[in-house]
């Protein structure tokens, strides 16, 4: 079964050097899914954007996936009459 290494991008740069063994693309897919939603459960609530990417290479070191989770939350506004005085 092929292996692949799965290298982040948050904060950091985080090579994987151990890789993990999978059939087929829709596993490396699947697996690079699992990894960002891990991933950005662990980041800090007060972070308004978190963008993650995962760079999966094959065991020749050949990028075969990129996938990349971008989370950007907002406050909502508030109600543009509220602040007229009646």
């Amino acid at each position: 079964m092929p292996r692949y290494y799965f290298d982040i991008q948050d904060c950091i740069d985080v090579r994987d050097d151990q890789g993990v063994e999978l059939p087929d693309m829709a596993a490396v897919r699947a697996e690079a899914h699992r990894a960002l939603a891990e991933l950005v459960s662990h980041q800090s609530p007060q972070r308004s954007a978190v963008q993650i990417r995962a760079d999966v290479r094959d065991g020749d070191g050949e990028r075969v996936l990129t996938a990349t989770l971008l989370i950007v939350s907002e406050a909502a506004s508030e109600d543009p009459g509220s602040a007229i005085e009646h």
